[in-house]
């Protein structure tokens, strides 16, 4: 059985506060976000050396918030200068600006993600330095939210047909429809992650919590973590990453506590991190080494800290941290400003 051990990674940033890796990579580094006390600015950190990201064009209290890493060590995210959002593409120094908010970027420098034009969400493919269009044809007039994009360009994600939210893979220009059947009657699927061999996990909504699963060649494996709690909002499991090997992350709820797992091949390992508050944590990225990255609460801000295979994992605020416990959708485009297309 893996074990997976808790230390602290040394020197985070002077002063900084909430530090909430969002990415690693199979080199172990880690990208996502800290509050430096004026702003929320990136960070990579690489080897033991934390590296700050501040996109150039964000203002003096405009966020810097990358969203992936990959093999490369190229980054992916969105800043805001004078409450306008843009994506942004990092490359070894080198800021250029994304339309729209990237979600995800692949190995060969692909990005995925969507942009708001007239209140609603449209999906992108940008290679190249050249955009595609990624609207599921089942969406209507309605938005498509791209989430991830592995090796083979295939991109899965969610969209909006006016009544409820659905999952999608594009592959080759062929959409598919992703709708877990024990979604039926509400029809809320959304996954998170593809890895190469373009397996799926996310989670969908039954109508009183999240229930995992693993979408592989049409066939669907329900994934509920055994040390949830009871069917409710107090039980739910949410995987929000995979990696070559199927091996899955995510958090799961039990009572009031979120605790992170990795699923492997029918097994489930819970990730317990003994400096957490109420022992809750959040995992959100796994390589192809099995380490994991992520942020725990905690009474006060505590440093981010490392595992065997790895875990990456840090503190952010009990209030701010509430809505990715319960894996809460996203904000709709027509709360966002951000440059239309």
């Amino acid at each position: 059985m893996t074990t997976y051990n808790v230390t602290p990674l040394s020197n985070p940033p002077t002063g900084a506060t909430k530090i909430v890796p969002q990415s690693i990579n199979d080199a172990g580094q880690v990208t996502g976000r800290y509050n430096n006390g004026v702003a929320d600015v990136g960070f990579l950190y690489s080897n033991g050396t934390w590296t700050t990201l501040s996109d150039p064009s964000a203002g003096v209290h405009g966020p810097t918030n990358p969203a992936a890493i990959n093999n490369v060590g190229q980054i992916v995210g969105d800043y805001a200068n004078n409450g306008i959002t843009e994506g942004f593409l990092y490359t070894d120094g080198t800021w250029t600006d994304i339309n729209g908010f990237p979600t995800s970027i692949n190995d060969k420098g692909q990005i995925t993600g969507w942009y708001g034009k007239d209140n609603v969400q449209v999906g992108f493919l940008y290679s190249n330095g050249n955009y595609a269009t990624l609207s599921d044809p089942s969406a209507g007039a309605y938005g498509t939210v791209p989430a991830s994009i592995n090796d083979r360009g295939q991109v899965t994600g969610y969209y909006f047909n006016g009544k409820t939210e659905v999952g999608f893979l594009y592959s080759d220009g062929t959409w598919t429809t992703l709708n877990d059947p024990l979604a039926a009657g509400f029809g809320w699927t959304f996954p998170q992650s593809i890895n190469h061999s373009g397996q799926i996990t996310g989670y969908y909504y039954n109508g009183t919590e999240n229930v995992g699963f693993l979408y592989s060649k049409g066939t669907w494996t329900n994934l509920s973590d055994p040390a949830a709690g009871p069917a409710g909002p107090n039980g739910a499991t949410t995987p929000r990453s995979i990696n070559d090997s199927g091996q899955i992350t995510g958090n799961y709820i039990n009572g009031t506590i979120s605790l992170g797992f990795v699923y492997n091949n029918g097994t489930w390992t819970t990730l317990s991190t003994p400096l957490s508050f109420a022992g809750s944590n959040q995992p959100v990225s796994i390589n192809n080494s099995g380490q994991v990255t992520g942020w725990y609460r905690a009474a006060q801000i505590t440093r981010v800290s490392s595992p065997l295979p790895l875990m990456l994992i840090t503190s952010e605020s009990l209030l701010s941290s509430r809505s990715r416990i319960t894996g809460s959708r996203r904000p709709r485009a027509a709360r966002l400003r951000c440059r239309s297309a």
